[in-house]
């Protein structure tokens, strides 16, 4: 057994660990006079104990087998809340009760997904619209994430500082907006307007604002670069209305399974993430061209989301467990 005791130092010179850890016979009891000298318990401290006897070996601080964990305070001199904790991995208690333990898990996780309407979710078009529309949300946000400070030093040719500050306005902005969708969604809705309603427009305006402000940005008609970079920050930021509007659908339509829906829609939305971005800057070396690159693409996913949000969006309590 062995036994993980605090110090003020490490004595094994290649640990930056704080604590000593020495193994002790397994037929032996901690803290007895037999095996443990020097300042012994008083109360429920230990202070600065030496470990004797045969077949003593000092460790570094990592996990091993059969290790007893005594985490006691060294400045003060009391135990965390963390003491007397026994972790006995190898010990066949251990083992013969860890065993049972992950198989009942494993089959109730399974006997959990076979009861999740699966096929229902599917069918249903309000869900379809949730995950193509996580799709086109992310597509701009990754991209103009990964690609945004590039495009103002090589295409603005602002240079490497000036990049990285503007780089970080539309998250920034994002955040004042973010409370503003929220004050405008819950104001609506108190007034009586049809949740449906509040969230086809707060997604909406997430869709088309930054569409126009990218549209803008690739017919040029901006004086300076700093007007494009404002531009694209007002754009970019006002993507921030979907939290108001398709990542509260989730919760509209069905509270018991929102979390489900929820890893459905964010799966799909790490797409842009993986592919997205590769393919952008493949395309880049190919034409050349941000606006092939990066805009174009970009406003084609924020407008075809808008029709698909319009159309096949329902926010009204849906029933998947009786499709099913």
């Amino acid at each position: 057994m062995l036994l993980l005791l605090p110090h003020h130092r490490c004595l094994n010179h290649h640990c930056s660990s704080s604590f000593l850890l020495s193994e002790l016979p397994r037929n032996s009891k901690q803290g007895t006079k037999k095996n443990v000298t020097g300042k012994m318990r008083k109360g429920n401290r230990v202070r600065d104990l030496k470990i004797l006897g045969k077949g003593k070996r000092e460790f570094s601080g990592c996990m091993r087998p059969n290790v007893g964990v005594q985490n006691t305070d060294p400045i003060r001199g009391h135990d965390s809340q963390f003491s007397n904790v026994i972790l006995n991995f190898n010990s066949p208690t251990a083992q013969d009760t860890l065993t049972p333990s992950w198989k009942t898990s494993l089959e109730h996780l399974k006997g959990s997904l076979k009861e999740v309407p699966w096929k229902a979710f599917f069918q249903n078009r309000s869900v379809w619209a949730m995950i193509y529309g996580s799709f086109c949300i992310s597509w701009g946000n990754y991209n103009f994430g990964a690609w945004l400070p590039t495009y103002f030093s090589k295409e603005l040719h602002l240079n490497l500082t000036e990049a990285a500050w503007v780089s970080i306005l539309p998250p920034l902005a994002a955040i004042f907006f973010t409370l503003v969708a929220a004050q405008l969604a819950d104001s609506l809705i108190s007034r009586g307007v049809e949740i449906t309603l509040v969230r086809k427009i707060t997604q909406s305006i997430a869709f088309v604002a930054p569409a126009i402000c990218l549209t803008l940005t690739v017919l040029d008609i901006a004086p300076s670069p700093w007007l494009v970079v404002g531009i694209l920050t007002g754009g970019l930021s006002l993507t921030s209305f979907s939290f108001s509007g398709l990542y509260c659908t989730h919760q509209d339509i069905s509270p018991e399974y929102a979390s489900i829906l929820v890893g459905i829609t964010n799966t799909v939305g790490a797409i842009p993430g993986i592919v997205g971005v590769a393919l952008t800057g493949f395309l880049l070396d190919a034409t050349q061209s941000w606006s092939i690159s990066l805009f174009l693409p970009a406003i084609f996913f924020y407008v075809t989301g808008t029709i698909v949000w319009l159309i096949f969006a329902n926010n009204k309590p849906q029933s998947f467990s009786e499709k099913n």
